[in-house]
């Protein structure tokens, strides 16, 4: 999978994570690098007014398509624990939300 065709995404499966939310909000707000990016981020101030993860701004991971307030980064974390963090994913889940479009089908056998 790619962010804006450029930069191949991904990372640990939200499933098995056992991030707890400050760390989940962390990331969200400052995006991941890892040797490659594998999530942008959504705060305005991160990387510029202030340090994420204890580390400089050498060389942040891109925006996302747009900017997230305080509370809707709130509303994602909360989302991600009450519907994927620590469930079992199944095809029928997948399909769920891949079915919609050929290319989401192409992923689920």
């Amino acid at each position: 999978m790619l962010y804006n065709e450029l930069v191949p995404a991904g990372g640990p499966a939200l499933t098995t994570s056992k991030m707890t939310r400050e760390q989940m909000l962390e990331i969200v707000a400052c995006g991941k690098f890892d040797g490659g990016f594998i999530m942008p981020n959504y705060d305005n101030d991160a990387w510029v007014r202030r340090t994420c993860s204890g580390n400089p701004a050498e060389r942040p991971p891109q925006p996302g398509m747009r900017m997230l307030a305080p509370r809707e980064a709130e509303a994602v974390v909360a989302y991600i624990q009450a519907v994927y963090q620590g469930k079992a994913m199944s095809r029928a889940w997948c399909l769920r939300w891949f079915e919609r479009s050929p290319q989401g089908r192409a992923f689920v056998p």
